[in-house]
């Protein structure tokens, strides 16, 4: 989007076109109770707010709408817990998109849950296609808000992920792969280590 100054006649009325439409696409999605909806139903979901967020970020397209606000921080719940990680992941990113904070301090929850939501190699879900994907959205989420280092935690995650370090110097279960050694990579950089 930051290219669009290299454009010249017909493509910025090109670009602007397109532009335009997945803008409309985008807000056909907005649920009137706040949200997203990718099938157009009164069903907002924490995936779908946050990609028609980012989406509306990347394209400079200003987005108000405090029904959205309350959807998110509703996913938060009273007790300051949500239902998944992903679910504090996508509230808490949306809610940075649109420049607000959930009700209460989610800190406590990620910091929880870091050890909680590992997965083990021998407890590994089918669906999971990551041994590292919830506990990178809790890394993302906790060097987003966290005001200083807690040493503690950064080490217990690093500790966490270098059980699934292979003899081939990469990582994963049962064997190592791209995307799961970078994976390590980017937690590493992300914790400033």
């Amino acid at each position: 989007i930051g290219a669009v100054h290299i454009l010249e006649g017909n493509q910025k009325a090109v670009y602007k076109r397109i532009k335009e439409k997945v803008c409309r696409y985008v807000m056909e999605r907005h649920c009137r109770m706040g949200g997203f909806c990718f099938y157009r139903i009164e069903e907002p979901n924490g995936l779908d707010t946050y990609c028609a967020l980012s989406i509306l970020k990347l394209l400079d397209i200003p987005f108000h709408d405090d029904r959205t606000v309350a959807y998110l921080r509703d996913m938060q719940h009273e007790d300051g817990v949500y239902d998944s990680a992903f679910a504090a992941f996508y509230s808490l990113k949306s809610l940075a998109i649109l420049g607000k904070s959930p009700l209460s301090n989610p800190l406590p929850y990620i910091r929880d849950h870091v050890d909680k939501d590992r997965v083990t190699a021998e407890k590994l879900p089918v669906e999971i296609h990551s041994v590292f994907h919830r506990m990178t959205c809790l890394v993302d989420l906790f060097t987003m808000i966290k005001k200083c280092r807690d040493e503690g935690l950064e080490k217990r995650i690093i500790q966490y992920i270098l059980t699934f370090h292979n003899r081939d110097s990469g990582f994963g279960y049962p064997k190592s792969t791209l995307a799961e050694t970078a994976i390590y990579w980017f937690t590493s950089v992300l914790l400033g280590i």
